[in-house]
């Protein structure tokens, strides 16, 4: 039994720092006037194929899987966690990283 209410727990984790990222999203977006990044869960490759993934910001979402270690219940801080990190952080990181990764200045 144990068991299972890991494996529940665990996914309830997930979806809420996910759906709190989403949240935070759109609230960065209506406070910023930036158009809201997609959290892509279809994904076509460069050779046309469609792919499904699930691709959310991990720069977003390390933080809100991080913030669910607080205190119970875990999904409840995830999802706080996964909102102040998309509200505070945008996209900030993954813009300079993506710079560094292509050589742009």
């Amino acid at each position: 039994m144990n068991i299972l209410r890991f494996i529940f727990n665990t996914i309830s984790v997930f979806i809420a720092a996910l759906a709190g990222n989403w949240f935070g999203e759109q609230v960065h977006s209506w406070a910023t006037g930036e158009p809201a990044r997609e959290m892509n869960i279809v994904h076509t490759n460069k050779e046309g194929e469609t792919m499904i993934a699930i691709n959310p910001r991990l720069s977003n979402f390390i933080p809100a899987l991080l913030a669910s270690l607080f205190a119970r219940p875990h999904w409840l801080w995830a999802f706080f966690g996964g909102v102040f990190a998309s509200v505070i952080l945008g996209n900030r990181y993954e813009k300079e990283f993506s710079k560094i990764l292509t050589g742009e200045e």
